[in-house]
C-alpha cells in the first residue's frame, strides 16, 4: 500500500507571494514618489497625511470594488487644491495599482467565463471580450498602459482580460501604474490650476 505524498497547493503559495511583491513595489513606489514630491516625513502636515492616505485607500476601493463606483478623478481634482499635486496623483495610482490584483486573479481562475463572453451571442458583449483579449494578447504593456491613461469604463474590466489572456502580472501592474500615474498627475495639476493652492491653518 502506497501512502500518497503531501503536497502544497502551489496556487495559493503564488498567489500569497505576488501580493507581497506587489504590495512592497507600491509602498516603495508610494514612500520614493511622496519623497521626491518634497513630503517632509519628519513632521507631515496632518492634513497631507491625511489626504494621501485617503487617496490611496479610495484607489484600492476604486479597483476592488468593481460594482462600486469611486470618483476617483474628481476627489484627486479637488484634493489637489490642498495637496502636492504629484503626491496626490502617485497617491492615486498607487492605491488603484494595489487593487488590481483581486481582479488579475479572478481573471486566471475565470478562464472559461471570459472565453464564453467572447463567443456571447450579444454582439457587443462579444465585441469587446474579443477586443481587449486579443489586445492583451498581443501588446499586454500597451493595452494595459493605454487602458489606465485614458478615462474609460472599460478599465475596470482590464484585470479580469489581462488575466484571462496569460499576461504576467508584474507586466500588466507595470503598465497600469504608469498610465494611472500619468492620468491622476494630469487631473491633479488641472485641479491644481484651477482651485488654486488652498493652505490649511
Amino acid at each position: 500500500m502506497q501512502v500518497a505524498p503531501t503536497t502544497t497547493n502551489p496556487v495559493s503559495t503564488a498567489v500569497f507571494v505576488r501580493t507581497g511583491m506587489v504590495l512592497a513595489f507600491i509602498v516603495l513606489l508610494l514612500a520614493t514618489g511622496l519623497a521626491l514630491a518634497g513630503i517632509d516625513f519628519s513632521s507631515p502636515p496632518v492634513s497631507a497625511t491625511a489626504g494621501y492616505t485617503v487617496l490611496f485607500v479610495a484607489g484600492v476601493l476604486a479597483s476592488v470594488t468593481l460594482f462600486f463606483p469611486v470618483p476617483m478623478i474628481g476627489m484627486v481634482f479637488l484634493a489637489a487644491g490642498f495637496l502636492n499635486p504629484f503626491g496626490a496623483g502617485l497617491a492615486a495610482a498607487a492605491g488603484i495599482s494595489a487593487g488590481l490584483w483581486p481582479t488579475y486573479f479572478a481573471g486566471t481562475t475565470g478562464v472559461a467565463i471570459v472565453e464564453s463572453a467572447e463567443r456571447s451571442r450579444n454582439a457587443l458583449v462579444r465585441g469587446i471580450t474579443s477586443r481587449l483579449l486579443g489586445w492583451f494578447r498581443t501588446r499586454p504593456m500597451g493595452a494595459s498602459f493605454v487602458l489606465a491613461a485614458i478615462p474609460n469604463p472599460a478599465f475596470d474590466l482590464a484585470g479580469v482580460m489581462a488575466g484571462a489572456a496569460g499576461v504576467p502580472f508584474m507586466r500588466f501592474l507595470a503598465g497600469s501604474f504608469a498610465g494611472k500615474t500619468i492620468q491622476m498627475t494630469v487631473v491633479a495639476m488641472i485641479g491644481y490650476a484651477v482651485t488654486g493652492h488652498i493652505s490649511f491653518p
